[in-house]
């Protein structure tokens, strides 16, 4: 399968913090209908950026202006697991010592 280029950012329904995050979650176990429905975009989508078919060019969020709106993001979703919150507590936990 091709892989897509870089463009139309500025129209996307994501961010690339969500992008990393999802990625994340992803490898967390969240399956690809889960993440469909939390992040409002198609399954097919889904499976190419986990696959890294699209957004091959983002991984961490670049500021923690960034993560901080990845923050209020994931406050507005579906409440998650208690095994969920210390997974994504300790992904952000990583993140911002690959910040520092």
């Amino acid at each position: 399968m091709a892989v897509f280029s870089r463009g139309n950012v500025k129209s996307s329904k994501l961010t690339p913090t969500q992008v990393y995050e999802m990625r994340r979650r992803y490898e967390q176990g969240w399956s690809q209908g889960r993440l469909s429905r939390e992040y409002g975009v198609s399954v097919g989508q889904i499976g190419r950026i986990v696959r890294g078919e699209s957004w091959q060019s983002y991984g961490k969020p670049d500021s923690h202006e960034e993560l901080e709106e990845l923050r209020l993001e994931a406050a507005k979703m579906a409440p998650l697991s208690e095994a969920e919150a210390k997974a994504v507590e300790e992904s952000q936990r990583k993140l911002m010592e690959l910040l520092k």
